[in-house]
């Protein structure tokens, strides 16, 4: 792969992470909202976890930790498990283009 090919393909793979991740916060905000509305034993079990400012790490922990083990599943709530569905893909998604980018980094500066 030539460097200029190599440039242009982290570039790209900057925006779309840029997109993934804009798009998973949004779903994440959506997921959190819904947890506090039509959940919210749940919700507070997990640390009154919402995305603003006031987020403690542990909240945010045990929302991340949430998606990732697909504690969405257990609820009778098929938007619920819909929404953390998407979450969880983008999540993966991300973390997938972020391998993709080091690898071509690693490529790209392990060959000048």
């Amino acid at each position: 792969m030539s460097k200029a090919v190599a440039g242009y393909l982290l570039f790209a793979l900057i925006f779309l992470a840029l997109f993934v991740y804009l798009w998973y916060f949004r779903c994440l905000q959506s997921l959190s909202s819904r947890m506090e509305e039509q959940h919210a034993e749940e919700w507070k079990s997990l640390g009154n976890p919402s995305l603003n400012k006031s987020m403690s790490l542990s909240g945010a922990r045990s929302l991340l930790q949430f998606v990732w083990s697909r504690g969405y599943d257990s609820f009778e709530d098929r938007d619920l498990i819909a929404l953390g569905n998407k979450t969880r893909f983008l999540l993966l998604t991300g973390i997938f283009i972020f391998v993709i980018f080091l690898i071509i980094l690693v490529k790209k500066i392990g060959h000048p």
